[in-house]
């Protein structure tokens, strides 16, 4: 017997919207709160609207470059349009709020071109 394949949840909590070019997740966690391990393959921007730290933790065999857990600041009102996380290695992970704050995100995804 293989080995059974593996379900990977939501990239977010909820799909505010999705066409043929783009999909805007809403990202909203509470303080210490955690996602569903998800997996992202394709390009994305994450716009802050609440928070002021963020973790990422990689499942252990992810695809990815990240390897081990990341905490790192965040600004609301900020958003990395000038630097999209590029992830089309399959890099699967959670992510988890910071104790202190809830945490809130538009996350905006590239949908594959046809």
């Amino acid at each position: 017997m293989g080995e059974s394949a593996r379900v990977l949840g939501k990239v977010a909590t909820r799909m505010l919207f999705e066409n043929d070019r783009v999909r805007i997740w809403e990202m909203d966690l509470p303080p210490g709160g955690r996602s569903d391990v998800h997996r992202h393959d394709l390009d994305y921007v994450l716009v802050i609207l609440e928070g002021d730290r963020i973790a990422a933790e990689p499942e252990p065999d992810t695809a990815g470059a990240f390897r081990e857990p990341i905490e790192f600041p965040v600004e609301p009102g900020t958003d990395d349009l000038r630097q999209p996380r590029r992830h089309r290695d399959g890099d699967q992970r959670r992510a988890q709020a910071i104790p202190r704050d809830p945490h809130r995100a538009q996350v905006v995804g590239c949908q594959p071109t046809k």
